[in-house]
């Protein structure tokens, strides 16, 4: 299990890294040509929600390439096929489908509100998960690297829900004092 989700960092940082580079030369050039004085705390979210995206794409959309196998492939009834990895005795496989899926998308939800207030409340926080699911299960469904699948999808918004949680519970110990 610890070694999967080492090669799957791995198989993102491979593609988040060259993809990086290039968008920062390019906000490097619009930066220049913009003449608005600049929030380096705001540009600080912007560069590490765009770093975690592009890892999020290199772990789901390019993770194995394409296969023709898993083209044109989904699953469009909720929750069944995760019940069924729980009832094969699979806990690996039902762990990491439930937990990765979550965490996945913990960073989303704690990233977003701190760019923009549209994106303080909760039900912001479990649209933008969801929508950034469905076009990485499109993606994948076009592609042929992965299957298109609706449990992917409500774990992933209920991961960015979880994360803007974080975000929230960040806040209130700040305001209390108790957070440095």
């Amino acid at each position: 299990m610890i070694s999967r989700v080492i090669g799957l960092v791995v198989q993102a940082l491979r593609v988040a890294c060259p993809l990086y580079a290039i968008w920062v030369f390019i906000r490097i050039l619009w930066l220049i040509r913009r003449k608005h004085q600049l929030s380096w705390k705001r540009e600080g979210v912007v560069q590490l929600l765009v770093f975690y995206l592009f890892c999020l794409a290199g772990i789901t959309i390019f993770r194995y390439g394409p296969d023709p196998s898993m083209a044109g492939r989904w699953n469009l009834i909720p929750v069944i096929h995760t019940i069924e990895i729980l009832w094969a005795d699979s806990a690996g496989a039902f762990l990491y489908n439930v937990v990765g899926n979550l965490i996945w998308f913990v960073p989303l939800g704690v990233l977003l509100p701190f760019l923009s207030s549209r994106f303080q409340a909760p039900w912001s926080a479990l649209l933008a998960g969801g929508l950034v699911s469905a076009c990485i299960e499109i993606s994948q469904l076009v592609l042929g690297t992965g299957v298109c699948d609706i449990d992917d999808l409500l774990f992933n918004a209920l991961g960015a829900l979880l994360g803007w949680g974080v975000w929230k519970l960040f806040f209130k110990l700040k305001r209390r004092g108790t957070l440095l």
